[in-house]
């Protein structure tokens, strides 16, 4: 796995230069550095727009969600209940017969 790590780092080293001589032939220096500083500004706004629109977004649901879900009682018992014998069971069963003949 290391090798394949290396490996990348060494094939973009080779790359990216490679890149960068053809573009300086053709297109000149100017257009060629636009090219490279648009990418990275595009790169990293969308590097920021897609982390906070996740984090924002993620939130946002959760936060509806306990506004809607805010007011509902729950069926379970809380723990001061349990503890105090304050607890009322949910459903009351009847004992069971014995079954005479």
């Amino acid at each position: 796995m290391s090798g394949l790590w290396a490996s990348s780092f060494a094939l973009g080293a080779f790359i990216g230069p490679s890149i960068g001589g053809v573009m300086l032939d053709f297109v000149g220096f100017r257009w060629g550095s636009l090219v490279i500083i648009v990418i990275h500004v595009l790169s990293v706004s969308e590097i920021i727009y897609f982390n906070l629109f996740d984090f924002y977004i993620v939130y946002f649901f959760q936060f509806i969600a306990h506004l809607i879900f805010m007011n509902v009682e729950s069926r379970r018992p809380k723990y001061t209940e349990i503890l105090t014998g304050e607890f009322q069971p949910i459903l009351s069963a009847e004992p069971v017969k014995p079954y005479s003949s």
